[in-house]
């Protein structure tokens, strides 16, 4: 515990490096120097492909509507080798 600090050793501080202790009420002398961070060019990419992303529809409604007139009018066609053949691209 420091118990030698006069008055005039506080009053020799800079008066902005002076803070009062909200537990004694007394002034203090801090630290002037703030805790910062800064996001790297490639966390602001991220971040900006992330806000794009979430503004993206997670379903196209014109690729839905087309579909269902298609579908309602009979005229909707169904390829089945074609979607055998996209669902074993993926294995």
């Amino acid at each position: 515990m420091i118990t030698n600090i006069t008055s005039n050793t506080i009053n020799a501080i800079p008066k902005n490096t002076l803070r009062k202790n909200p537990y004694t009420n007394q002034a203090s002398a801090i630290n002037s120097k703030s805790d910062g961070f800064e996001i790297s060019s490639a966390g602001q990419d991220f971040r900006a492909v992330l806000e794009a992303v979430k503004g993206t529809p997670d379903i196209r409604e014109e690729r839905v509507t087309a579909i269902e007139n298609q579908m309602n009018t009979g005229s909707y066609n169904i390829c089945s080798q074609s979607i055998a053949n996209k669902m074993l691209a993926h294995f």
